[in-house]
């Protein structure tokens, strides 16, 4: 996919010599990893939050059992969606 920005000129400067001195390429360049830096740090601070949301609702200890019942659980889960899946391939 390819996309235009438009830029004033003092800010097309400021990308150009930035993008230099990152050792880059071009303002794209640049750009691209301005883009993919924001997807890691929003990445980040969604586990942050989701972490934060864990403490918050306490710890329960893990026992043999509980881990048991949590992956026996889990795999019924999965085998419930793969039969979804196998199913609706059929018709």
């Amino acid at each position: 996919m390819s996309s235009t920005v438009s830029l004033t000129k003092p800010l097309e400067k400021w990308v150009t010599e930035q993008a230099a001195a990152r050792g880059l390429k071009n303002a794209a360049a640049y750009v691209q990893q301005l883009v993919r830096e924001e997807q890691k740090r929003q990445a980040v601070q969604l586990l942050v939050k989701k972490l934060e949301e864990a403490d918050a609702s306490g710890f329960q200890e893990v026992t043999e059992e509980s881990w048991r019942k949590s992956k026996l659980a889990v795999r019924q889960r999965i085998e419930k969606a793969l039969a979804l899946k196998r199913a609706r391939q059929r018709h």
